[in-house]
């Protein structure tokens, strides 16, 4: 009965979606056919080199794109054909044909030449110069879809690269770059190989001062008579190119206009530099910020990375809306080049006022508040000044037989200066990006049942970048004072019974250091790796201290304030794969552990790792699971479990819907566990069945992505109970959505804002 009712729920869902599908061919004339998309089929006798990227470069003239199709129908060609003609090119009409909707795209649309010869050039551009396409079309009633067979044999190789000779400045400046060349003897032969090697040249070229010269001034030939399928390579430089682009040019005045406002040049400052140093008097920075990210200097030549230096140090100050840098010949001298900086600030002050209805995946809801204040240039130097007031009230609405109810609220305040303020010297690379920042914070937690905590926090670190794919953030300083404060005797009593959860919430400082390395690389590909690690000590340096001035170590106290110690290692790998236009498959793996010593057993509360929510495992309530099988009696349901370790892995699958409408289908994985046996927490021990201690949950996630703004609703289902005993943990069998108690202990609605990863 259970498996007919899922059935009977399912299709009560599905038959709508089969009906809308089946309308939208009413629309189409009678010989008309849906285009349904192609499929590319490369076949050769032999092995093909790096097939799967070479199929996915070259299936992007695959077009046109067919109607994005939702179970079976085609909601955007509903939308298009409902909305009629809207008579104004605005209004609901207008948005719900344009906007949610899309003409039907037909067979009568596709070139299936025209792409027959665009799917030659492209073998051609990747060494198989004498591949064969043909195509079959396959046709059904009401649509068709197009199979295209490319036969290929071993691709060309590069036998010889051959540079022009050195006569001339440019020529001789061409003939320094040979060294460092991308086209090796015995590569494949591949056009884009050409093209980024054509792009190093004038980037090296650009480097020498030959600001005018263009890519599209080389000439790169193929000689393919070779022989035994191999290429010669002739690189030579067009003979029409302007004068312009064979000269050297130099750095010749610099003007900055900190405060530019197009088609307002009147009244505005205008700071001018001499033809050796700048001079700058704008009331509004400090002349040494502007300067110090402005890398030319008059009398040098001009260079390409330093053109990229200066606009990205400039952005990086994050205090202008628009920044642009001119290089205009200068009449009177011969190769020379006045520069013009450009800027246009952002507003200085800004404040921000947020109130949120919050209902969270761990029963909860209630309103929030925060009030948010930002001065970019608070010291005249681009320091950025933040402020952040906030104020929250949570009471349970089920599962407890009476409310518990939280409120918190508190203050954060952070001062970021760009540049490093530190005792010794750092070298960073020029252009990208450093800053220095403090912060300061306090908040104030209250559940009138069981206790009220207080926590400040102070903090001082540096983030700095060496290139665009790798990030620092290091914190030599950061303390964290947690205070427990009112306790109920009801929860004096949980404290005694659970020594876990009583040193989870002892008073204590944690004195420690935390670094995070970023490692992002520009997401230009259909597949994106990105990583993030993170170490985390505490106690170390306030303890070797204490020991070399001989002071009372063992006592693990400073001021009479016991201090934590302890080491945390995180990690995270994230991957994502561009399935089509349309659609993705993002994937995230965490993994973490920490070491607890010294006068400390447990990690503090702030520095656990946590498992369950709607950034988590969304099957389950927040911060629910684990550890381990453990399952957690309804007197500490409102208690956060935490633990030594975490392993964690989710992917997500998201396609568009229509508009700005997203899904998503989730299956997340996981669970938390201690490094030690707990005798109030049994079960929930890291050992070698840890395996078999995974949580698993699956659901469906609407999301309203605006670009700027993103809603997430995603419904959650438990798939596997870790707390369940061993043989009867996987509880899909016990899926019924037509049960109304089955719903009620099994659905979990996270509400966010973001995606989860």
């Amino acid at each position: 009965m259970t498996g007919l009712r899922t059935r009977s729920f399912l299709l009560g869902w599905l038959l709508p979606f089969m009906f809308c599908g089946c309308t939208g061919t009413k629309y189409l004339g009678d010989s008309e056919k849906f285009y349904e998309g192609a499929e590319l089929r490369l076949e050769s006798l032999g092995k093909i080199p790096h097939r799967k990227s070479m199929l996915a470069a070259i299936e992007t003239v695959l077009e046109p794109e067919p109607n994005e199709k939702l179970l079976g129908s085609r909601p955007k060609v509903w939308f298009y054909h409902i909305a009629g003609t809207p008579k104004k090119e605005k209004g609901f009409k207008h948005w719900m044909k344009y906007k949610l909707g899309r003409a039907p795209v037909t067979m009568d649309q596709v070139n299936t030449d025209r792409t027959k010869r665009l799917l030659i050039n492209r073998l051609h551009n990747s060494g198989y110069f004498d591949a064969e396409v043909d195509y079959l079309v396959k046709s059904r009633q009401k649509s068709a879809r197009v199979e295209y067979r490319a036969q290929v044999k071993d691709p060309y190789r590069i036998n010889a690269l051959y540079f022009p000779p050195a006569v001339g400045s440019l020529r001789n400046a061409i003939s320094t770059l040979q060294t460092a060349t991308l086209i090796q003897k015995g590569q494949n032969y591949d056009f884009n190989l050409l093209l980024k090697e054509r792009k190093r040249i004038d980037n090296g070229l650009k480097n020498q001062g030959f600001y005018y010269f263009s890519p599209d001034y080389l000439l790169f030939e193929v000689d393919s008579t070779v022989g035994d399928r191999q290429v010669n390579i002739f690189i030579s430089v067009k003979g029409d190119i302007p004068q312009q682009a064979t000269n050297q040019y130099e750095i010749n005045k610099i003007t900055l206009k900190p405060n530019y406002r197009l088609y307002q040049d009147e009244g505005q400052t205008t700071i001018r530099s001499s033809e050796k140093e700048f001079v700058l008097n704008d009331q509004a920075f400090r002349s040494r910020v502007i300067t110090n990210s402005v890398y030319f200097q008059p009398g040098s030549l001009y260079q390409s990375d330093l053109h990229q230096a200066t606009l990205s140090r400039l952005i990086g100050l994050g205090a202008f809306k628009f920044i642009n840098v001119r290089f205009r010949q200068d009449s009177l001298g011969d190769n020379k080049l006045n520069t013009e900086v450009e800027l246009t600030p952002l507003l200085k002050k800004s404040i921000q006022l947020e109130v949120d209805l919050v209902a969270s995946s761990n029963n909860f809801i209630g309103p929030q508040f925060s009030v948010n204040f930002l001065n970019r240039n608070t010291l005249r130097g681009a320091e950025r000044l933040k402020l952040n007031l906030y104020g929250s009230f949570e009471t349970q609405v089920n599962g407890q037989e009476q409310p518990v109810n939280s409120f918190e609220f508190g203050a954060e305040t952070g001062l970021y200066l760009p540049r490093f303020i530190s005792p010794f010297r750092i070298k960073t690379k020029q252009g990208f990006p450093a800053q220095t920042g403090f912060e300061l914070g306090y908040s104030y937690l209250q559940r009138p049942r069981f206790f009220t905590l207080n926590s400040f926090r102070f903090s001082y670190g540096y983030e700095w970048e060496r290139n665009q794919k790798h990030r620092h953030q290091l914190k030599p300083v950061e303390i964290n004072r947690v205070k427990l404060l009112d306790t109920t005797p009801e929860f004096e009593e949980l404290l005694q019974e659970n020594d876990f959860l009583l040193q989870s919430y002892d008073e204590q400082f944690i004195l420690g250091s935390n670094y995070i390395y970023y490692y992002t690389p520009p997401s230009s590909t259909a597949s994106t790796f990105s990583f993030r690690g993170n170490i985390d000590v505490s106690g170390n340096l306030a303890n070797l201290a204490q020991r070399l001035v001989g002071s009372n170590a063992e006592s693990g106290e400073i001021l009479g304030q016991k201090y934590s110690q302890f080491t945390r290692l995180e990690a995270e790998w994230r991957y994502k794969y561009q399935l089509n236009q349309s659609s993705q498959l993002n994937s995230r793996f965490l993994m973490g552990v920490g070491f607890s010593y010294g006068n400390s057993n447990v990690l503090p509360y702030v520095k656990q790792f946590f498992a369950g929510g709607s950034s988590s495992i969304r099957g389950f309530r927040a911060r629910s699971v684990g550890p381990g099988s453990y399952e957690v009696p309804d007197s500490l349901v409102f208690t956060d479990q935490g633990g030594d370790v975490r392993l964690e892995f989710n992917s997500e699958y998201r396609f568009d819907l229509v508009g700005i409408f997203k899904g998503a289908f989730f299956v997340d994985m996981g669970n938390i566990w201690t490094r030690n046996d707990e005798p109030a927490r049994p079960g929930g021990a890291f050992g070698s069945s840890f395996l078999n201690e995974i949580a698993v949950a699956t659901g469906l996630g609407l999301r309203v992505d605006a670009d700027f703004f993103v809603f997430r609703l995603d419904l959650g289902i438990p798939l596997r109970k870790p707390f369940l005993p061993d043989g009867d943990r996987w509880v899909i069998d016990e899926i019924d959505f037509g049960s109304s108690t089955w719903r009620q202990d099994n659905l979990i609605l996270n509400v966010a804002i973001g995606y989860p990863f």
